[in-house]
């Protein structure tokens, strides 16, 4: 196969239809609830969504989330 024979968008749904077959998703009750991470887990959260998005250069760049939050809280009071 070539790779431009492939279909980025349609390989996204077939694995997430696959995914979602193999776990047998339930409907729940939205709503604040307590969450426990690994601490693996907690690294990745905080290390993929929080410490790339401030980072002078993504800023700079424009390609973060707080780029234009100059000025503004971004995170608890409770992180130190």
């Amino acid at each position: 196969r070539d790779l431009s024979e492939i279909d980025p968008e349609q390989v996204g749904e077939s694995a997430s239809e696959l995914t979602l077959s193999v776990l047998g998703p339930k409907t729940i009750e939205g709503g604040e609830m307590p969450v426990v991470f690994a601490p693996l887990g907690a690294s990745r959260v905080i290390g993929y969504g929080f410490a790339g998005a401030v980072s002078a250069e993504e800023v700079q760049k424009g390609r973060s989330y707080i780029t234009d939050a100059f000025g503004d809280t971004i995170a608890s009071e409770h992180l130190e």
